[in-house]
C-alpha cells in the first residue's frame, strides 16, 4: 500500500460533511480549517483588548470558543428550531448562542471535525468499499 497524497478533499475541510445529530442536520467543517483559525485569531485578539491583556471569565472564553466553532466549523444547519417549535436559520450568532447552550452538540460537532475520514475524495471513498480481487 502506498501513500495517497490525494486522498482527502480539501474543499470539504471548509465547506463541511453534512451529519445527523438528535434529528437535525449539520454541516461540520474540518477542525483547525483556516476560517476557524482566523476567527479564533480575531477573537482571541478582541477579547485580549477588552479584558486588557488580563484573565478572561470562563463565561466570556466559552463563547468566545462558541463563537469561533460557529464561524468555522459548524458551517450550516437543517431541521434545528426553536424552544416553541418554530424553524431557526443558521447565522453565527444564532449558531454560537445554539452552541453555547447545548454542550452535547459542543462535542458532537468537535468529534465530528476531527474525524479525517469525512473528508476523503469521494473517488477514494469508492475505492475504499471495493473488495479486493485475487
Amino acid at each position: 500500500m502506498s501513500f495517497n497524497a490525494k486522498q482527502y478533499d480539501s474543499d470539504k475541510f471548509v465547506e463541511g460533511v453534512w451529519e445527523e445529530f438528535q434529528g437535525g442536520q449539520f454541516k461540520i467543517a474540518k477542525a483547525g480549517n483556516h476560517i476557524f483559525l482566523d476567527a479564533k485569531r480575531r477573537l482571541d485578539k478582541e477579547h485580549s483588548k477588552k479584558y486588557d491583556g488580563g484573565i478572561v471569565p470562563a463565561k466570556a472564553e466559552q463563547e468566545k470558543l462558541c463563537l469561533a466553532i460557529a464561524e468555522g466549523i459548524l458551517r450550516d444547519w437543517k431541521e434545528v428550531v426553536d424552544d416553541c417549535g418554530e424553524p431557526l436559520l443558521y447565522d453565527i450568532e444564532a449558531a454560537a448562542a445554539t452552541l453555547d447552550g447545548h454542550p452535547p452538540l459542543i462535542e458532537f460537532v468537535l468529534s465530528k471535525a476531527n474525524e479525517l475520514d469525512r473528508f476523503d475524495r469521494d473517488e477514494v471513498s469508492r475505492e475504499a468499499k471495493k473488495p479486493l480481487t485475487s
